[in-house]
């Protein structure tokens, strides 16, 4: 039984390698584990056979009737058919002329310095001579203008209507000085008025700010008298305070003085009683001299 269990196995794994794997050749020494599922090997057998190119043969159709070119392409695999297309399928192509192409060339070509100035100097002298050009046109139109208008004979409708204009404009001349005149009177009047208008306002200009100096200088005034009025009662305040210093100064010297007069007493008074004292001890000492004198000899 272990050995119908391996050859079972083995029968089992060699099944499923065949319906996993698909063999590419029966002598094939690489491993086939590298070559990834069944199906991935089938997409790059495909490309490698694009790649390769058509082995067995390529077919093609040529645009006829306004069909499309068609290309056929068989592999060893499958047959496919290309459609190739009519456009260009980015739309960003370009067809130039060859004088187009030649233009842009020389165009981006590099220029040196003296070719720049070169360039630079005929362009100027193409446009100096396209200006001349144009100035002589004009001036030939004009000089045959004027001789046109010389050489031109004026009809009679041409003369009357010339006689027309010109009195027009005469009448129109004369009602334009009058209306001169008038603004000119207009003008002159609004002129005054703003002058007057003016005046009137720097005369009430001038007399509100000498107002308003004067109301100025008077508060002025007002704040100097109240400072000087301070001033002076600070000053009296400081007299009255050195006066009152003053008193009490020579109250304390009068105290000083009557306190020192009043020691020099008691000084006197303990000097007397002292003497005083003195002169009673010196009596009695006299006293007791004079009994001890007196005493008899014997007692001596």
């Amino acid at each position: 039984q272990p050995s119908s269990d391996v050859s079972s196995g083995s029968s089992v794994s060699v099944h499923s390698k065949s319906r996993r794997y698909r063999t590419k050749a029966l002598n094939s020494e690489v491993d086939e584990t590298l070559f990834g599922s069944a199906k991935l090997n089938t997409v790059k057998e495909d490309d490698a056979s694009e790649k390769e190119g058509p082995r067995q043969g390529k077919a093609a159709s040529a645009p006829a009737g306004g069909q499309k070119e068609i290309i056929r392409i068989i592999t060893k695999d499958l047959i496919r058919s290309l459609i190739v297309p009519t456009e260009d399928p980015s739309g960003k192509s370009v067809i130039i002329t060859p004088q187009e192409y030649n233009r842009i060339r020389s165009a981006a070509r590099f220029l040196t310095k003296e070719e720049r100035e070169v360039a630079m100097q005929k362009m100027k002298e193409e446009k100096a001579e396209i200006l001349d050009a144009v100035c002589n046109r004009k001036n030939h139109m004009k000089q045959q203008e004027v001789h046109r208008k010389k050489n031109e004979k004026l009809n009679e409708m041409e003369e009357e209507a010339k006689v027309n204009a010109q009195y027009l404009l005469e009448k129109a001349y004369a009602m334009r000085m009058e209306q001169e005149d008038e603004i000119k009177h207009v003008n002159e009047l609004i002129l005054n008025t703003k002058c007057h208008v003016i005046r009137d306002a720097q005369i009430l200009e001038k007399k509100q700010i000498d107002k308003e100096l004067g109301d100025e200088e008077m508060r002025l005034d007002q704040m100097m008298e109240v400072e000087r009025q301070r001033a002076i009662q600070m000053q009296e305040e400081i007299e009255a305070l050195r006066k009152q210093e003053r008193l009490r100064g020579q109250l304390q010297l009068l105290e000083q003085i009557k306190k020192n007069q009043e020691e020099a007493h008691l000084n006197e008074e303990v000097r007397e009683q002292e003497t005083q004292q003195m002169l009673e001890y010196l009596e009695q000492v006299q006293l007791e001299d004079m009994k001890v004198s007196k005493a008899p000899e014997s007692l001596r």
